[in-house]
This record gives structure tokens, sequence and C-alpha cells, in this order.
């Protein structure tokens, strides 16, 4: 009976280890230890104005990964030792992105713009690429001006993808998409890219994941209600930062209550504190009141 009893409390105590491993916060995703062109974040921009806000960007982004690629491509002299490598961009076109979307080192690339603040670890959706050649955040907006193309309109029920953040496996086919879509905006003269990708996505077929609204949050108003139960957002795109007038010192990071105000800031910072899938050393960092 004595043996059994003993048998039975190593089962359950080996039961226990696994459900906890199983079911605690998770560590970060197990990602390949990385060469130097494997993957990394991108930041493109012109003018004085926007090339500050993505050197404010990025030194956010390191505080959430100190260790990341992070390079620059702009038009601007700069020198900063927050990239680890800034290009010079050869056209001055006011969407960049196209450019440096083709030009970029990495395997596997997440473009940002420079008005988002990275609230977590992103290590995860480069382990996505593995099976999907690009990955972005359907836009909330519907209007015409967002939707409407020249030529073959896709379906209403095709997404809107905002390109503010996009997750891209190089390859031959992602630089031709590139191409048509930069071609397409500059031929129609539109003031935003979004409709072009959209239409370019549609006739397309690449493997595309829609992934969800906390990997770009740009309606900061959804906020005020939001379900704990949704988790935390990852990244938050802020069109107050690029709508200022003075975007700030370079040098320094952007802080929390600069992006959402200090309501919203504290409703954040609740959902961090509750999010289940973050680090301890995440939700830590988001108490201090950065």
């Amino acid at each position: 009976m004595s043996s059994l009893k003993s048998i039975y409390r190593n089962i359950k105590r080996r039961a226990g280890h696994y459900l906890h491993a199983r079911y605690q916060t998770p560590s970060t995703p197990n990602i390949p230890t990385q060469t130097d062109a494997e993957y990394g974040f991108v930041f493109a921009a012109t003018g004085l104005k926007y090339t500050i806000l993505a050197q404010r960007a990025a030194r956010s982004l390191r505080l959430m990964m100190p260790d990341a690629l992070i390079d620059l491509f702009t038009d601007q002299p700069v020198n900063d030792p927050v990239f680890s490598r800034i290009h010079v961009l050869d056209h001055g076109f006011f969407r960049p992105k196209m450019e440096a979307i083709r030009r970029t080192r990495f395997d596997k690339t997440i473009i940002l713009d420079a008005d988002i603040l990275v609230t977590a670890d992103l290590s995860e959706v480069f382990a996505i690429l593995d099976k999907y050649e690009m990955a972005g955040v359907q836009a909330l907006i519907r209007t015409k001006g967002m939707m409407h193309v020249r030529g073959r309109m896709p379906p209403r029920c095709f997404p809107v993808i905002n390109t503010g953040f996009l997750a891209v496996r190089k390859s031959d086919r992602i630089t031709a998409f590139t191409e048509a879509w930069e071609s397409r905006v500059r031929e129609t003269g539109t003031p935003v890219d979004q409709p072009y990708f959209r239409s370019s996505l549609y006739e397309s077929d690449l493997s595309f994941l829609s992934l969800p609204v906390e990997y770009n949050l740009i309606q900061l108003s959804a906020l005020d209600n939001w379900n704990e139960k949704s988790g935390a957002p990852r990244v938050l795109h802020s069109r107050r930062l690029h709508g200022a007038a003075n975007p700030g010192d370079p040098l320094q990071p952007y802080g929390l209550e600069e992006v959402l105000g200090s309501k919203r800031a504290a409703k954040f910072r609740t959902l961090i504190a509750k999010d289940w899938s973050l680090d301890q050393k995440t939700r830590d960092f988001w108490q201090t009141g950065r």
C-alpha cells in the first residue's frame, strides 16, 4: 500500500509541474538564434520630423527588446546608435516603406510607422512568418477614401489593412508586390497607401495573416471599453504623435501618457497587469509610471 501511495504522489507531483508549465505565464517564444540578417525591425521616414519620431519609436522598442536589430531608412543626415544600421533612401517618396521592404537586409522584417509605441516583446510575430509571407492588422475605418481605387474594386468584405505595422518574409514575390503597390500609389497620387495595398493584396496570391487588433491599435478610443479578457495591446499607434507640431526630443522614448493621455494610460496599465500571457518583467515595467 505504501508503495502505491508513493507512486501516486510521484504522478501527482509530475502532473502538477506539467500543468504549471503549461498554463502559467509563458516565456519569450522559442525563436531560433538569429544570424545577422535573419530577422529585425525597420523604420522608414522622410523629412526631419518623421525621422525624429522614428528615433523616439526605436528607443521605445529597445526598452521592450534591448537586443533587437533595428534599421532606419531615411533621407535625413542622422547618426544615432539606437539603430543597428542607417540606410539612405534612393527616393524621397512620401511613402518610403515600400522601398524599405524591398531593400531590407532581413529575411523576416517587421516594418513600423514612426508614430508607434511597442509595449511588449514581438518575437512571436517573426515566428508567424515561417507559415505566412505577410501579416498585418485590419483597420476599422471603412470610408470610401480608404477603399476606393481606380479599376477593379475588391469586394467590400475584403478588409482594409493598416500598413503602419507589417510583417514580411523577404522574397521575389514580396518585391513584386511592393513594386505594384508603390506604382499604383504614385500613378494615382492618392494621399494614403492603404487603398492600393488592399487592392494589390486582393489581386495577389500571397499568403497573408490578419493579426489581432492589439498588434496595431490605432483606434485608441477603443481602450475606454476594452475588456481585460482581450489582453493588453502590444502596439499603440497614435496619430496625435505625427499630428503634433513638435516631434519631441529624438533621444527620448515615447511616454505612455504622451501617447494615450493620463486616463487611458491608467486603463492600459490595468490591462497589462492582468494579461496572463505577458512575462512579469513586462508587467512590472509598465507599472513604474513610464
